[in-house]
C-alpha cells in the first residue's frame, strides 16, 4: 500500500490489499447492517411538515445517503449481506495448548 500525494487521501493498493480491505468479519458485517437498520428506521419515520417541506427531504436524502454507503461496504465483494445469529457473534475462546 502507498501513499498518493493530493488534495484527499488516496492510496494505491495492490489486489492483495483489496481482497483483505474488503472482506469483513462477522463482527463488521453486523455492525453495518444494524447501521443499515437503524437508517432506514429512522428513514420510515421522518413525517412531512408542510412548515418546512425542504426539511424533511434532506433528512430522507441524508439517511439514503447513509443507507447506501452501507450497502455499498456490506456487498463490496460481491458477498449479499448475510445475517448472523448471537452464536456466530460470540468470539473464539482461545485453545488451551
Amino acid at each position: 500500500m502507498q501513499r498518493v500525494e493530493n488534495v484527499f487521501s488516496t492510496f494505491e493498493l495492490t489486489t492483495e490489499d483489496l481482497t483483505f480491505a474488503r472482506t469483513l468479519t462477522p463482527f463488521q458485517r453486523a455492525y453495518y447492517q444494524t447501521l443499515l437498520s437503524s437508517a432506514a428506521e429512522e428513514k420510515l419515520s421522518i413525517e412531512f411538515d408542510p412548515e418546512h417541506p425542504l426539511l424533511s427531504a434532506r433528512q430522507e436524502a441524508y439517511l439514503r445517503g447513509q443507507m447506501d454507503i452501507l450497502n455499498m461496504l456490506l456487498a463490496e465483494n460481491g458477498d449479499r449481506p448475510q445475517r448472523y445469529s448471537a452464536q456466530d457473534l460470540v468470539p473464539p475462546q482461545p485453545s488451551n495448548i
